[in-house]
């Protein structure tokens, strides 16, 4: 009669922890490309870094500021900035002047000339007028609209405009 020791495990329970082994292997990778398909990031460049779309001289005391997080100067001219509110309304605030370049690691401040509008100690580079909703979403989109990055709570406007959603 032949002993088994836990501590000599049989050919048997050495193929089967091995198959369980890459079975979960299998799996693990599934899931990760299932995931990594879905999620993805919208700019490997230029991204919304601050925003606000109300300050202490109220609605219209807003800014929004790009950042170039690469380590190459990117053409912005023509780029947009739009703004969506909580009904999937999205319409653009501001058109980049033609000709600008965002240097690596700079930012390009837009703020709202409106009456009242920003209040910051920055000036800002691009001014716009008109105002972006307490409960909307900010984007900014190449000339055809395809989002390079967005913020707020209505993103889901600017995906379903895009048809992304």
């Amino acid at each position: 009669m032949r002993l088994i020791s836990p501590l000599h495990p049989t050919r048997s329970s050495r193929v089967f922890l091995a198959s369980a082994f890459v079975v979960l292997a299998v799996f693990a990778f599934m899931v990760f490309l299932s995931f990594s398909s879905r999620v993805q990031a919208i700019s490997t460049n230029v991204v919304i870094s601050e925003f606000r779309v109300r300050g202490p001289n109220g609605g219209n005391d807003e800014f929004v500021e790009l950042y170039n997080l690469s380590g190459a100067p990117v053409a912005i001219g023509g780029w947009k900035i739009r703004g969506s509110n909580n009904t999937a309304g999205v319409s653009d605030r501001a058109t980049i002047t033609a000709g600008t370049i965002l240097q690596p690691g700079c930012h390009y401040l837009l703020t709202n000339s409106a009456a009242g509008g920003y209040s910051g100690a920055v000036a800002g580079n691009q001014t716009y007028t008109t105002g972006i909703t307490d409960d909307g979403g900010i984007a900014v989109t190449l000339p055809d609209n395809t989002i390079v990055d967005a913020v707020g709570m209505s993103q889901s406007a600017f995906m379903a405009k895009q048809g992304l959603e």
